[in-house]
């Protein structure tokens, strides 16, 4: 597998609510290990996909699939929410059977395990500091040892079934101009300028391999970070320097517009 690069959005390992009912277009590539429950993905013709116990489902970036839980048997799942470059693009989603005791399975296991470690033990380590002259991890590199499980789980997969990442190198050298300056003021006509391509071609083409705009992608990749910035305590503020955008105010808005409702 190629080398890429990743950023998690938020991830988990736990029972959907009864009521878990995501409503609202997926704006990131989502991974999902179906434990137990019942469920299943909705896509934008209105088909039902059921989840099955036992495979891994891997939504790429370019879908608008919706997700629904039975309240009376509530999916329990691995997840993972995140965004990779270059981008997972497929027509539908990528469907992996998992084995019991394949080496995938020991590394679902292992991610499973970290996961709900690292729920449930978080205030624990940082109350406790030291234990037997060993420091404890610190989030961030709780966080780092989770996105090396992630790669390392994607490149399993990937030697399974390969994983579709976007070829158009246009695309991938925007969305890799995006990752490193989106705190610049970038424009679509700096990227189509760039890509070496007129606007609205550019426009055209950018959206025909990733579901949305140039400027939607980078929106959306602005939020995405804006909200990590602030679940580590950096003011809206701040935030809104960090990530390009003008002021609070105009950070804020974007926030509440872009709400997903689960």
């Amino acid at each position: 597998m190629e080398k890429i690069s990743l950023h998690i959005y938020s991830m988990g390992s736990h029972p959907a609510p009864p009521d878990w009912r995501i409503t609202m277009p997926v704006k990131m590539q989502r991974l999902y290990y179906i434990k137990s429950g019942i469920g299943w993905m909705i896509d934008d013709a209105g088909m039902r996909i059921p989840f099955e116990p036992g495979k891994v489902y891997l939504h790429p970036y370019n879908l608008l699939d919706r997700f629904v839980t039975d309240p009376d048997a509530p999916v329990d799942h691995i997840f993972f929410d995140f965004i990779s470059t270059p981008p997972i693009i497929s027509p539908s989603p990528i469907i992996y059977d998992v084995a019991t005791h394949s080496s995938i399975f020991d590394m679902l296991t292992l991610i499973d395990r970290f996961l709900t470690e690292r729920m449930k033990g978080e205030t624990y380590y940082y109350r406790r500091g030291a234990v037997n002259g060993v420091a404890r991890p610190s989030l961030m590199e709780q966080n780092q040892i989770m996105y090396n499980l992630l790669e390392t789980l994607l490149m399993m997969l990937h030697f399974e079934k390969p994983l579709p990442f976007t070829s158009d190198a246009a695309v991938r050298e925007t969305l890799e101009i995006i990752r490193q300056e989106y705190a610049s003021p970038l424009t679509v006509s700096d990227l189509s300028t760039r890509a070496g391509f007129e606007q609205n071609y550019f426009i055209r083409r950018f959206k025909n391999v990733m579901g949305v705009t140039p400027y939607a992608y980078l929106r959306s990749y602005r939020l995405l970070k804006a909200r990590e910035l602030m679940a580590g305590g950096c003011t809206v503020a701040r935030a809104a320097e960090l990530v390009g955008y003008e002021n609070a105010s105009s950070l804020s808005r974007a926030l509440a517009e872009n709400t997903t409702k689960d």
